[in-house]
């Protein structure tokens, strides 16, 4: 029987960050694969503005491949564990955007700041893959609906936004720890009450995450 196509997506590093939790886990996956899964991605520079359309970029990725889904990866210093995103807001802001985008929207055509919600989420089955997760002594967070201001949220709007009946590939965007590898300082990150998983752990659990999903 022949391999499920996944595609994945991630991002360089930023700010004082020595590497990109994203980054390493499909670096890895690359090299070591993941069980009855072929792997393509792409990794983005995470800027805002961007030229392309990072959405739509994954989406035609995926068609042209025949991914039965993407899986979009960005590192969180706050997450407490492998952590799914719902919503993204139509606004960009937060420490790593310039001034001058602050408090801007993404799509400039739409009039509101009102979320937009990932609609393919229930192919995911959230709670079977923390469930799961959690008799794996895996971290593991509640499913967020902030997706920050940065890049993830930037992406993750994109994607709901792009999402359509003609563009119907189940997608899901997942906030990752720090690995120990990324952290300039990993004494202060536990002062601070921060976790850090290994790229292995991130890769079972995203083993989970495919076990579990009706795709």
């Amino acid at each position: 029987m022949n391999n499920k196509t996944i595609v994945f997506s991630g991002f360089h590093k930023y700010g004082d960050w020595l590497k990109n939790s994203s980054e390493l886990v499909i670096e890895r996956l690359h090299s070591q694969s993941i069980t009855g899964v072929d792997v393509h991605s792409m990794i983005f520079d995470p800027i805002i503005p961007q030229v392309t359309n990072r959405g739509e970029a994954l989406f035609m990725l995926a068609q042209k491949v025949g991914a039965a889904g993407v899986v979009s990866l960005g590192m969180s210093s706050e997450a407490k564990g492998l952590q799914i995103v719902v919503i993204a807001r139509n606004k960009v802001g937060g420490k790593y955007v310039p001034d001058a985008l602050a408090g801007t929207r993404i799509s400039t055509s739409m009039t509101s700041d009102a979320p937009l919600a990932n609609t393919s989420i229930g192919k995911w089955r959230i709670t079977n893959f923390r469930q799961k997760c959690q008799e794996e002594k895996l971290a593991v967070a509640d499913p967020s609906y902030d997706a920050g201001g940065f890049v993830c949220n930037h992406l993750l709007w994109q994607l709901c936004a792009a999402q359509t009946e003609e563009i119907a590939v189940p997608f899901v965007f997942l906030h990752l720890p720090c690995t120990p590898e990324c952290v300039p300082d990993n004494a202060l990150f536990e002062r601070e009450k921060k976790i850090t998983m290994s790229v292995d752990q991130m890769i079972r659990g995203l083993e989970l995450l495919l076990e579990y999903a009706i795709i």
